[in-house]
């Protein structure tokens, strides 16, 4: 991931131009799935899904840019490339970085990520019985 050297550079390239306001939004989540047709297993699947956004807002203007390269260099040419493409008046100043992070939690009796995919299935083939 990326330390908070990276992303004061990455917001400092955002709010360059007119901005007068940018953030930076991190994520990644997991997910698994497992369909039956016919009381059979059709699909499975599993994946990862990770990437960094970048939002700019100068007034009401707003441009938000996306990518799943944590490379800072390339993250900070594209947090420019997005201040080129907002349109404001003046140029905003930077805050210090304050992270937040959000995660969701829930009171699971079992993690899902530990159940065998083919108990997982079974489950399924009872329920759809």
């Amino acid at each position: 991931m990326l330390n908070d050297n990276s992303i004061n550079k990455i917001l400092e390239a955002a709010m360059s131009k007119t901005a007068d306001f940018a953030e930076v939004f991190i994520e990644q989540s997991e997910s698994s799935s497992i369909s039956l047709l016919n009381g059979r297993v059709h699909r499975a699947g599993k994946g990862i899904a990770s990437g960094i956004g970048i939002r700019l807002m100068a007034g009401t203007n707003v441009v938000y840019v996306y990518s799943n390269d944590f490379d800072t260099d390339v993250l900070i040419k594209l947090a420019l490339d997005a201040a080129d493409a907002l349109k404001g008046n003046d140029k905003g100043s930077i805050r210090e970085l304050q992270e937040k992070c959000y995660t969701t939690s829930s009171k699971l009796l079992i993690d899902p990520s530990s159940v065998k995919r083919s108990d997982t299935a079974d489950l399924l083939k009872q329920v759809s019985a």
